[in-house]
């Protein structure tokens, strides 16, 4: 659950700062080229661009925790885990009527 809050999260964050990118690249344009040596822009624009990469790169390693925590995330693949843990489960007779390589 908490992966899927954190993911949830980083998308809205990854909006606004590309949201906050475009405002500093329109702004430095506005003023033509003589504004754009302005040396505290140019480094918030490189720390938001930064910061847009490590959100991009933390949300590749939540989805992929989610996908490794979570396997078989679609219908098919729940049905085949569930199927295999009841033939796993199953005792006696039951499990002899079935041959060895049952469930896979």
């Amino acid at each position: 659950v908490l992966l899927c809050m954190l993911q949830a999260l980083t998308e809205p964050v990854k909006v606004r700062l590309g949201a906050a990118v475009v405002d500093v690249i329109s702004e430095v344009g506005s003023h033509g080229t003589e504004a754009w040596p302005q040396l505290e822009r140019r480094n918030e624009l490189g720390g938001l661009v930064w910061a847009l990469l490590a959100l991009s790169l933390i949300e590749s390693v939540l989805s992929w925790r989610f996908e490794v925590e979570s396997p078989g995330g679609t219908v098919g693949e729940i049905l085949t885990i569930r199927l295999q843990r009841k033939f796993v489960a199953m005792k006696g007779e039951v499990a002899e009527a079935w041959p060895v390589g049952r469930g896979n």
